[in-house]
């Protein structure tokens, strides 16, 4: 789960390679919470993206609390894996409501 940590991406050399081959192993364990496994790595490079740009002295969980309350539909597989990393029940919940109102 260090592949999210903030701090952990906003040093890394290369933000684009950063964290692939973690990602592949974290979507293949948590795929029965992710409906669309495949968009899992452009999901990933749009949180960090987003990481580096914006939120890079922040918490994993500070991350997650702007993901859920924003409009950030395109990293929907990070915030799932952000959720499972910190066992919050209600977050994924509340990440799962949000999803099916916009749909």
């Amino acid at each position: 789960m260090k592949v999210l940590i903030p701090s952990n991406i906003s040093e890394a050399e290369s933000v684009t390679k950063y964290g692939l081959d973690e990602l592949d192993k974290l979507v293949e364990h948590f795929k029965m919470h992710l409906p669309q496994k495949e968009n899992a790595r452009s999901e990933f490079q749009t949180y960090k993206r987003l990481v580096k740009g914006s939120f890079s002295k922040m918490s994993v969980t500070q991350v997650l609390r702007i993901l859920v309350k924003g409009n950030y539909q395109h990293c929907y597989a990070p915030k799932v894996l952000c959720c499972h990393s910190h066992d919050q029940c209600t977050v994924r919940k509340r990440i799962q409501h949000t999803k099916q109102n916009k749909v």
